[in-house]
């Protein structure tokens, strides 16, 4: 798969748990090589420790593309994970069903990218679901596979 250079800005502590969620949980399932880099000039996705906007835990600014900045307002595997699924293209779960870039799927209340709320009671978890993992896998390809499903980088 393509190599994504990711720099992460933080404590040590923050930079840690961020280079190690998405070597365990992100990394096994997309076609993409993750690699940490110090080199800013290099990077594909930055991921901070920080403020973000009002009323979020996390924010990413370039949905779906190979640039994306993520601030993470907390070191929270789940947080972590949704805000990666957001650089990746992965949109908010909607009843309607989940619609990232050409792939759909079916509503899943397990998704790690459901945004709670009074009429969609989310059971995600601190990981990628299995209808999450299958979107990743159609876009960027099988891990491991030399096949690449997303194109247009």
């Amino acid at each position: 798969g393509d190599d994504v250079y990711i720099s992460v800005n933080g404590s040590t502590d923050f930079i840690d748990m961020v280079t190690k969620t998405i070597k365990t949980y992100a990394q096994p399932f997309v076609n993409l090589n993750f690699i940490f880099t110090t080199d800013t000039s290099k990077d594909n996705y930055k991921i901070s420790s920080g403020t973000p906007p009002a009323g979020y835990t996390g924010w990413c600014d370039g949905l779906g593309t190979k640039n994306a900045n993520i601030t993470l307002g907390n070191q929270r595997q789940m947080n972590i994970l949704h805000e990666l699924g957001h650089a990746l293209g992965l949109m908010h779960e909607m009843k309607g069903g989940s619609k990232s870039g050409l792939h759909v799927t079916d509503f899943d209340v397990k998704s790690i990218m459901g945004v709670p709320s009074s009429d969609f009671p989310t059971q995600r978890t601190s990981e990628y679901s299995d209808l999450d993992k299958l979107w990743l896998k159609k876009t960027y390809g099988e891990p491991g596979s030399g096949n690449i499903g997303k194109r247009d980088w």
